[in-house]
């Protein structure tokens, strides 16, 4: 790794790596050193195409996480926690060089490196967890859901905010109380432990999908409602209706009151003025 390399340089290195532990690694090298300065260009270089390594099947053939009572069933809720962080890593360093721009304060990529550290650090948590339960990541089937919505917005950074950090990772807000109930209950005090550690990052990330997502329409021309804009994309790029429960809670310490996400349980629109189409 060089010192010259732009962040967008070093992101793309990290999505072409296919063994998730080393990406993770990796990622962690990257952000320490965007954070001593020893990397301070954003560059230009453009995201890989990114190569499956695990076993892919579709959403509904994947391991049942069941309720966390046998290891079996928590073997298979912390593998499938641990791919959804290994993904989220590739998500961070994609939106970093997927929509570099030059209106863009630092403070956005600070921000994104940060969450990409965060993710790697989880994946890693739970990479460990599973060996210490007798499995490995890459033991079971996955589903590629994450980063086929990602691509479903690879040319607007507000639907990709809008999806994947403020509907998507939400929901992981919404079901972590039940997961970490059932973990508990079977006695899994250790994972409990590491899995709350963690939700209180993911509350982080989440926040930091709103603030961008409100910093973009608030510096738009003209200025767009968050909103507004926020309900118009969902019901373009994701489909289906937001579902409850909701974690209003954890939500609104990420910035989320209810008027953000309780409108798209339905899928009549609600009525708003002002509102602007996205051109992000």
């Amino acid at each position: 790794m060089s010192a010259s390399s732009s962040l967008c340089a070093l992101a793309a290195q990290a999505m072409a790596l296919t063994d998730a532990t080393e990406k993770a690694a990796f990622s962690r090298q990257c952000a320490a050193m965007w954070r001593a300065g020893a990397v301070t260009e954003v560059g230009t270089e453009n995201p890989p195409v990114k190569e499956q390594s695990l076993q892919e099947v579709d959403p509904t053939k994947v391991p049942k996480r069941g309720k966390a009572g046998t290891l079996e069933n928590r073997i298979a809720l912390i593998h499938s926690l641990a791919h959804i962080e290994a993904v989220a890593v590739d998500l961070s360093w994609d939106l970093i060089c997927r929509f570099k721009r030059t209106d863009l304060p630092q403070e956005f990529y600070d921000d994104w490196v940060q969450v990409a550290d965060d993710e790697a650090r989880h994946y890693t948590t739970w990479a460990d967890r599973l060996k210490e339960l007798g499995s490995s990541y890459g033991s079971l089937a996955v589903h590629n859901g994450l980063w086929n919505s990602a691509e479903n917005t690879d040319s607007d950074l507000l639907a990709r905010l809008a999806v994947e950090h403020m509907v998507l990772e939400a929901r992981g807000l919404d079901v972590a109380p039940l997961s970490l109930a059932r973990l508990r209950s079977a006695g899994d005090t250790v994972s409990a432990d590491l899995y709350q550690k963690i939700y209180e990052d993911e509350i982080n990330h989440v926040a930091t999908g709103v603030k961008w997502f409100t910093y973009l329409c608030e510096h738009a021309e003209p200025p767009k409602d968050p909103i507004a804009t926020f309900h118009q994309l969902v019901r373009q790029y994701f489909r289906g209706n937001l579902k409850a429960p909701f974690n209003t809670e954890a939500r609104a310490r990420a910035g989320m009151t209810e008027e953000w996400y309780l409108p798209l349980t339905s899928r009549d629109p609600p009525v708003h003025t002002n509102q602007q189409p996205s051109q992000s």
